[in-house]
C-alpha cells in the first residue's frame, strides 16, 4: 500500500512514519506536507491507498478537504489530531478511522489491519467482476474463480479434466496440476457449466475432454490426457446418452 501525510508539526510526522515503519513496513509514504493545500496539489499527481490527515492546522483545517476536490476520493483517509471533540465531523465526511494523538502502536496497528482487510475484500470484489465479465463476452473461455482460505485462483473452465472428492475437499485435475480446494464436489459443480457430468460419487468429468471415440474401459472412461476417470455402472448409460448430445 502507498501512503501519504498531512502535519503541520514535523514531529508527529516523523513518529508516524516511524510508527508505520515498524508495525506495517509495506507501507509506502510517497511523501509529506506541512499544510493542506500544498499536500493536496502533490496528490494530484500520486495514487495512494491511505491519507494519514490531521484535523487541526493553520489556514485550513483537515476537515477543509472537500474544498480541494475536484473528483471523488479514490484513496481512504485516516485523520491524526489531538483533538476528539472532532471525530463526529469526521466520519461525517466518510473517514475510515480516526486517531488520537499521541499515536498508540495499537490503535494504528488495528486501524491498518482493517484497511488491509478492506483492501482485500474490494480487490476479490473486482477479480469476480473480471471473471463475471470474461465469461459474459466469451462464453468459449469460461474461467472459475476458485477462493481458499489462502488465496484466489482463476482456472480456465476448459483446462479442468475432472474432479475428484475426498470429504469436504475436492481435487480439480487440470492437465499438468491438481488444486485440492475447500469445498464439496457438489458446490463446485453447481458453479460450473453443465458440461461436467458427475459419473461417479467421488468423480466428476469435463466432456469436452472426453478422448474420442469415446471410450469406456475397467478403468473408466479415457480422457484427452491418457488418464482413466471412474464411471459407475449406474450412471453409464446417462453417460452415453449424454455424449451423443453433446
Amino acid at each position: 500500500m502507498k501512503g501519504f501525510i498531512i502535519d503541520d508539526e514535523a514531529a508527529p510526522r516523523l513518529i508516524l512514519r516511524h510508527l508505520l515503519k515498524e508495525i506495517e513496513p509495506q507501507i509506502e509514504i510517497l511523501g509529506e506536507a506541512n499544510n493542506l493545500e500544498e499536500g493536496m496539489a502533490a496528490l494530484k499527481h500520486l495514487s495512494i491507498d491511505v491519507l494519514f490527515l490531521d484535523i487541526e492546522m493553520p489556514r485550513h483545517k483537515g476537515l477543509d478537504i472537500h474544498q480541494f476536490l475536484d473528483a471523488p476520493l479514490d484513496f481512504e483517509i485516516i485523520f491524526v489530531t489531538a483533538f476528539s471533540e472532532y471525530a463526529i465531523r469526521a466520519f461525517k465526511l466518510s473517514a475510515f478511522d480516526y486517531l488520537l494523538k499521541p499515536v498508540k502502536p495499537e490503535d494504528l496497528e488495528s486501524s491498518i489491519h482493517r484497511l488491509k482487510e478492506k483492501r482485500n475484500q474490494l480487490q476479490k470484489q473486482l477479480l469476480g467482476l473480471d471473471v463475471l465479465r470474461n465469461n459474459l463476452s466469451k462464453k468459449d473461455t469460461q474461467q472459475y474463480l476458485l477462493r481458499t482460505h489462502r488465496e484466489e485462483l482463476v482456472i480456465e473452465v476448459n483446462d479442468i479434466i475432472n474432479l475428484e472428492a475426498d470429504g469436504m475437499y475436492t481435487d480439480i485435475v487440470l492437465t499438468n496440476e491438481r488444486i485440492t480446494a475447500s469445498k464439496p464436489m457438489k458446490e463446485i459443480l453447481s458453479d460450473l457449466p453443465d458440461f461436467f457430468f458427475r459419473s461417479h460419487r467421488s468423480f466428476a468429468i469435463n466432456l469436452n475432454n472426453v478422448e474420442l471415440p469415446v471410450r469406456i474401459t475397467n478403468e473408466g472412461v479415457r480422457m484427452k490426457t491418457g488418464t482413466a476417470v471412474a464411471l459407475s455402472n449406474r450412471k453409464k448409460q446417462a453417460f452415453i446418452e449424454q455424449m451423443k448430445s453433446f
